[in-house]
């Protein structure tokens, strides 16, 4: 990662200010191009004879919001005419009047070997579709229009409440602080939340904003294929075809255009979470946070960077004392993760304090199985410093029972976790499990062409319950899920489409 800059002060800085340091960001990005540089690869013997390798890197694309991407491209304005990175035309003003094309000089970037002016700006998916084209504040701020949803607001909120997340998701805060939301709970609401607009909003309404889910749900899967990127593309030019309709040509804003280029993205560049800003938002905050006062900034930033490389290297030392070590690990580890109680490496799993079981059906069942004595029950347990919890009623929006897992012929199944014992001979450790019945997924029939949505499950939960047994290897990811309130063994399961970004 470069740090290319740093700004501080009231406001961004102004295009003419910022032209002067984006050029020596340019000639700072042709050195590394053309004179390259040594890096000390790392190695597992140990040995005094390692040499260096040379490296040469190229920008080959930037990801950023509209007016930085108008500020690097040199346009004049970053929503108007011209604003489009793709060199298309939004429809405002006649094109001849500016024979300049909305250019106020000369893109910098071109210098570069490989980046390509247009093309080479990829879609920022967290300005552009969560914070920009997730339509909430138009749903939820105006009443006397078609589209509002005002009136069913502690409806909706209701409904979303209902969800319940693993920790290995930041949750969003509840509907009524939408306005203040990252862009991040917008993406949670709209990738996990979006059936429970469908009660609340106009049918033609839903119909439309379900093109946007299916098409950002795909857009962010683990695997792309040539089918999936051409539903992609024929859900989000219906979305546009139909928006100006619902919507007004008033809200046809840049943005929205942009929509239409993310099938080419995808081709070139692969899923979004590949080039998304959520990846650099927390590296952006403990850049921030290392800043203390507008004095000496460069100078600040150097000294931190050499006492956190200095700080690990001792840390890493085998001669440092190692309780003063792995106190040092505990007070830096997570809320979400286990406190470490070990320096080893191998103690991957660790399990909390000792407890009773809180379902008769799993005594009964573990009765039929092992004596009494031969097994303790635990609440909590910590499989690669992720948490796993046993089910409890009272959990509000955070839940850590539901999880995918393997079977032993390798078949993949939802459940809950409604135990977690350990026994005492051999120590394993032994999950039990409420298996879910999966009868679905989220789908709907656009012009012939049915699209599934297998992120989205419906299942249900028999009565007695189906109750197995696994070891927590077999487990491949926890899930987010909704328990209808009318039916309680009918629920919704949520699987985030990738696993690069739910952290």
């Amino acid at each position: 990662m470069l740090i290319c800059s740093v700004s501080t002060g009231d406001e961004k800085p102004k295009k003419d200010e910022y032209s002067t340091i984006l050029q020596d960001i340019v000639n700072e990005l042709r050195f590394l191009e053309q004179v390259g540089f040594d890096v000390l690869l790392p190695s597992t013997v140990k040995t005094n004879n390692r040499t260096y390798t040379h490296f040469h890197a190229f920008a080959i694309a930037a990801v950023c919001d509209k007016p930085a991407q108008a500020i690097m491209m040199n346009i004049k304005d970053p929503a108007g005419f011209f604003s489009c990175g793709c060199w298309c035309c939004i429809p405002a003003k006649d094109p001849s009047k500016d024979r300049a094309c909305g250019h106020a000089g000369s893109c910098a970037l071109r210098q570069l070997s490989y980046f390509e002016t247009g093309s080479s700006f990829c879609f920022d998916s967290l300005h552009d579709l969560y914070a920009g084209v997730f339509l909430m504040h138009l749903w939820l701020d105006t009443v006397r229009v078609d589209y509002s949803i005002k009136k069913q607001f502690s409806r909706l909120d209701e409904l979303l409440k209902c969800i319940r997340y693993p920790t290995t998701n930041r949750l969003p805060r509840a509907l009524k602080y939408y306005t203040t939301w990252k862009a991040n709970e917008y993406r949670m609401t709209l990738l996990f939340g979006y059936k429970p607009f469908e009660q609340v909003m106009k049918k033609k309404y839903y119909e439309h904003f379900r093109l946007l889910v299916y098409a950002a749900i795909f857009s962010e899967t683990r695997i792309l294929t040539t089918t999936r990127l051409d539903h992609i593309k024929h859900l989000l030019n219906k979305f546009l075809d139909e928006f100006s309709a619902l919507y007004g040509a008033s809200n046809c804003v840049s943005i929205v255009h942009s929509l239409s280029h993310i099938h080419q993205y995808l081709v070139k560049c692969g899923p979004i979470h590949n080039y998304s800003t959520f990846n650099f938002e927390s590296t952006v905050g403990s850049l921030v946070k290392s800043i203390h006062g507008p004095s000496f900034i460069l100078k600040q930033l150097i000294n931190n960077f050499e006492h956190q490389s200095y700080a690990t290297t001792i840390l890493k030392n085998p001669a440092f004392h190692p309780k003063i070590a792995l106190l040092i690990h505990q007070i830096f580890s997570s809320k979400r993760r286990a406190i470490p109680t070990s320096l080893m490496s191998h103690n991957v799993v660790c399990l909390s304090r000792s407890t009773v079981s809180a379902f008769p059906h799993v005594t009964e069942y573990l009765e039929n199985i092992y004596t009494k004595d031969q097994y303790t029950h635990y609440s909590t347990c910590f499989y690669r410093n992720v948490a796993f919890t046993v089910h409890h009623s009272k959990h509000t929006q955070v839940d850590n029972s539901t999880v995918i897992y393997f079977d032993h012929f390798n078949n993949l199944h939802i459940g809950i976790i409604i135990g977690i014992i350990q026994l005492k001979t051999t120590k394993d450790i032994i999950f039990i499990i409420d298996q879910a019945e999966i009868v679905g997924f989220d789908t709907f029939s656009l012009d012939q062409i049915e699209y599934v949505n297998d992120f989205l499950v419906y299942a249900k939960h028999s009565n007695p319950p189906t109750i197995v047994s696994i070891g927590y290897k077999t487990i491949k990811e926890k899930v987010a899920y909704r328990k209808d309130p009318k039916v309680k063994t009918s629920a919704e399961f949520y699987i985030f489409p990738n696993l690069v970004e739910n952290m």
